[in-house]
């Protein structure tokens, strides 16, 4: 999804168009508090940087591991949602209204000069859809990381690291859906908005961003997640420790086994006890013999 930006990025107040009905002071003040938000992410990026950390201090020992492939998996999304850069795509917007002089936009003395043309904000709807897009793929790879060390804490093995990895799974999990509603109010003030302010550039290869066009996308996306096994199962990061964990304490450690006449079907175990097929199939050994 591309727009062409010219350089022309804002126009005088006057070329709005008074036939559009849109509230614009209210919506400058949404735009506003978006804009600050965005930038206050702060809780997130530190959990990032502990989880890169570990990364880093463990690479050699669980490198081979496929939790910490997960965990590698969950960095390069958080990777490319960085880059999207969303402050600083939303200061350039917000500036817009002042000639293009963010100086202006920080006092919150003057009422707004200028407008920005319908391409740019085109293009920030665009990069608003990729992130959402990106926190929604994050969320699931974050419940697989979150439940494959929940089984390697109940078997007693790395707990300390174990505890750190959920931790910070839970509560990047918890921002990341919390940024992605955001992302989605932004997205709906902006589209209504922005057809009411002009069109810099004649050329007819301009991307329309639709009211749906956000879940559309997020639709087409969630077809990434359908194979997963957090999507069929999804785990609740606050309660699984009290009750899933108890409960499967509780069960008795003995494998039941299939019917003789029917093929036993390890990956179906593997999803039911949390546990992988490793495990799986070295339980089920002794019981076999």
């Amino acid at each position: 999804m591309t727009s062409h930006i010219t350089s022309k990025k804002w126009f005088p107040k006057e070329r709005i168009d008074k036939k559009a009905h849109a509230d614009h002071d209210q919506n400058l003040i949404r735009l506003g508090i978006y804009r600050r938000s965005f930038a206050a992410q702060s809780k997130l990026w530190i959990d990032v940087a502990i989880l890169d950390r570990l990364f880093y201090k463990n690479n050699n020992q669980h490198r081979h591991f496929h939790r910490f492939r997960r965990t590698a998996e969950a960095r390069r999304l958080l990777k490319r949602f960085k880059r999207l850069a969303l402050d600083h795509m939303m200061n350039d917007l917000y500036a817009c209204f002042w000639n293009g002089n963010d100086s202006h936009s920080h006092q919150q003395q003057r009422s707004w000069l200028s407008i920005p043309c319908r391409e740019l904000c085109e293009f920030t709807m665009q990069k608003l859809i990729s992130a959402v897009v990106i926190l929604d793929k994050l969320q699931v790879v974050l419940v697989e990381i979150y439940r494959e060390y929940t089984t390697l804490f109940r078997l007693q093995h790395f707990m300390s690291m174990a505890m750190v990895h959920m931790g910070i799974c839970a509560r990047l999990g918890t921002l990341a859906h919390k940024w992605a509603a955001e992302l989605d109010d932004c997205y709906t003030v902006l589209q209504q908005w922005h057809l009411a302010f002009p069109v810099a550039s004649k050329r007819a290869n301009r991307y329309e961003c639709l009211p749906d066009t956000m879940t559309r996308q997020r639709q087409i996306a969630s077809k990434w997640s359908e194979n997963r096994v957090s999507f069929k199962k999804p785990v609740h990061f606050e309660s699984y420790l009290t009750h899933g964990a108890s409960e499967t304490a509780a069960k008795p450690s003995t494998p039941s086994l299939p019917p003789s006449d029917s093929p036993m079907n390890f990956f179906s175990m593997a999803e039911k006890d949390n546990d992988d097929l490793g495990e799986v199939l070295k339980s089920i050994e002794p019981a076999m013999n």
